[in-house]
């Protein structure tokens, strides 16, 4: 395969993970919206970031193995061009509950497109080459968070967060557009998998150690950032009297950070090692978490507790991911829908807790859980990973 045919394959999974990155975003900074229009609290609406997150959780379980015996692209076009439909009728309903339903559905979506995005990677990508492109793709989350994010906040401010989905449909329809042009019909090294039933890779992977203990390092790294996460838009309201516009202009400017973080994370682990670096920027991570809830005092001093936390998480999770994809390469499309399935089941958890901790405690309880889930990851991590010959 040429390098330009390579270059659109990126481009196009590049696209992909932006819209995934909107979707996931773009409750946080509309919770106080649909709060008031609603009439629910705080932790209600944390339930429509909980509600995706589980179904991805849940469904990428199964996803992964049949994603490894029909094909990356089947797989990736049926998922995006649900996400899509998922994203119009969010925009279209009328009640919490509706909105609720199809935010399940668009996780489903979800979970059949994004580990594609990097399995496909694994299967046209060398392992040393590797950690820059995903850093690259991974990216797109950062970038849709300085772009997306606050384009989907500032139409919800003018228009009405319904708008904010209908964005989110169009950004999805030019995804499947590409998608369905460049996307091979055959990746260049996905290895066949020979399992007959959709049980027995999932329980391939699940029994070699290594594996394992990488997607718990997986699920407590999320646990801590984007358990934390889906409550930022709502703390900024409460602490500094932001509106939704305001938000996300915060939103963006913590975005130079995840990009700067994501970009400079896929280099740095061809340089010096994918678990390495992991190992030395979590704990940064970790104190940021705990720090942010203590920032009340200072808009700046948060916004710069922000960054830092966003700069740190990028490195960590793009080159932690780039190590992840060659795990087990006749089941990347298994073990890379697994990952995916614990980063939102760690998101799932993370959120349901600090719901319950936000109705009788505060949010500096829910920065502390954040951080003993980051240190509880870095642990796994240095202990159990590094006693491995696998090159770092």
């Amino acid at each position: 395969m040429s390098k330009k045919k390579i270059t659109a394959i990126i481009i196009s999974l590049y696209i992909i993970i932006f819209c995934i990155g909107v979707d996931t975003f773009l409750i946080s900074p509309l919770i106080p919206l649909l709060t008031n229009e609603f009439n629910i609290t705080i932790s209600q609406g944390g339930f429509l970031t909980l509600s995706y997150a589980l179904a991805y959780a849940l469904f990428a379980f199964i996803l992964g193995p049949i994603s490894d015996r029909l094909g990356r692209r089947k797989t990736l076009l049926i998922g995006i061009l649900s996400f899509t439909l998922c994203s119009f009728c969010c925009a279209l309903s009328r009640n919490f509950y509706t909105l609720l339903f199809f935010r399940a559905f668009s996780g489903i979506a979800a979970a059949a497109t994004g580990p594609q995005v990097w399995a496909l990677i694994g299967d046209v990508i060398p392992f040393e080459k590797r950690g820059k492109v995903i850093g690259i793709v991974t990216s797109a989350l950062a970038v849709s968070q300085l772009l997306g994010l606050p384009i989907g906040s500032y139409i919800a401010k003018f228009f009405n967060w319904n708008y904010s989905f209908l964005f989110l449909g169009g950004l999805s329809t030019i995804a499947v557009v590409l998608a369905f042009i460049f996307i091979p019909k055959e990746s260049l090294d996905q290895k066949k998998d020979s399992q007959t039933s959709v049980i027995g890779p999932l329980r391939l992977v699940m029994k070699n150690r290594q594996a394992f203990s990488s997607l718990m390092v997986t699920f407590f790294m999320m646990f801590g950032s984007f358990g934390l996460f889906t409550f930022v838009g709502a703390w900024l309201a409460q602490a500094f009297s932001l509106n939704v516009g305001q938000i996300g202009t915060v939103m963006m400017v913590i975005g130079i950070g995840n990009m700067t973080g994501q970009l400079s994370g896929g280099f740095l682990a061809d340089r010096f090692g994918k678990k390495k670096t992991a190992v030395i920027f979590m704990p940064i991570m970790a104190t940021m978490l705990l720090l942010l809830p203590n920032t009340s005092f200072s808009l700046s001093i948060s916004i710069i507790t922000l960054l830092f936390w966003f700069l740190s998480a990028g490195i960590s999770l793009s080159s932690f991911n780039a190590y992840v994809t060659e795990l087990m390469p006749e089941h990347r499309g298994t073990i890379m829908s697994l990952n995916s399935s614990f980063m939102y089941m760690g998101t799932s958890t993370g959120v349901a807790i600090n719901s319950l901790i936000l109705k009788i405690g505060s949010f500096s309880i829910i920065g502390l859980t954040s951080f003993i889930a980051v240190v509880i990851s870095w642990l796994i991590l240095s202990i159990v990973l590094f006693d491995k010959k696998m090159k770092l």
